[in-house]
């Protein structure tokens, strides 16, 4: 099944490389929840409750959260962040739940949880930004170009369709020419955090760069919208709007 063609397109990104992590001779896009615990086959009695098992299935924002904050803390120094290894950002991670967000078991952290911790890392690290959750749905593309622009990543939640079975497709890219690209599906995912860290803005379409699982991927904004109208609301399904201050 052909993909998305956006030829000649307006094309935002961050000012320097997004977080990478070491893992062995691979290195991530973002961070990844799934580098933790064990997966539910493998999981007996209470071993849900257990941090690293929590982090595993409820941790997505956490990682985003933690990535942004590593990144722009870099970035206020005129600095790339630090290519960490595997074990050194899970540690990292750990302790940064322990100490900050408190993963919960099946509620995860709550987008106005998430500005407010994050607000609590700036003011004790001196950086001067500030962080709310959720905007309008119609000023939501404008403050997200305006957040890239600021060089400043945006974690953005894909609500949680109750009781149904409808995902939001996650696309790849392939470089047709120096000027053309196509977008095909290669996941779906609903219920979940994504950090956005660019934008491919061409006539028709407007695609959203995204760190998940420590890979790169595209929504398509247009399909985000309509996702949420069929599934969610703004409540759920919005940004942490993060600006300088």
């Amino acid at each position: 099944m052909p993909g998305t063609v956006i030829e000649n397109p307006r094309v935002l990104i961050l000012k320097h490389p997004y977080i990478s992590v070491k893992n062995e001779n691979s290195f991530s896009f973002g961070g990844s929840q799934m580098w933790f615990g064990k997966t539910k086959s493998e999981r007996k009695g209470l071993d849900a409750l257990k941090r690293d098992n929590r982090i595993r299935c409820y941790g997505c924002g956490l990682v985003s959260a933690v990535d942004i904050f590593s990144y722009v803390s870099a970035s206020a120094q005129d600095k790339d962040a630090e290519i960490l290894s595997k074990e050194d950002y899970m540690k990292n991670l750990r302790e940064y739940d322990d100490g900050m967000f408190h993963t919960l078991y099946y509620m995860g952290i709550p987008g106005t949880k998430l500005a407010r911790k994050l607000n609590k890392l700036f003011k004790k690290h001196g950086l001067k930004f500030n962080a709310d959750w959720g905007v309008s749905v119609y000023e939501l593309v404008a403050k997200l170009e305006e957040m890239i622009k600021n060089d400043i990543p945006a974690t953005l939640s894909i609500g949680p369709a109750f009781l149904k079975k409808d995902k939001l497709p996650l696309y790849k890219k392939k470089e047709l020419n120096e000027t053309s690209f196509e977008f095909y599906k290669d996941d779906d995912v609903k219920d979940h955090y994504v950090t956005v860290t660019g934008m491919v803005i061409g006539e028709k379409n407007r695609m959203l760069e995204i760190s998940s699982w420590g890979r790169k991927y595209y929504i398509d904004f247009d399909e985000y919208v309509s996702f949420v109208d069929r599934n969610d609301n703004t409540l759920f399904s919005n940004i942490v709007y993060i600006k300088k201050i």
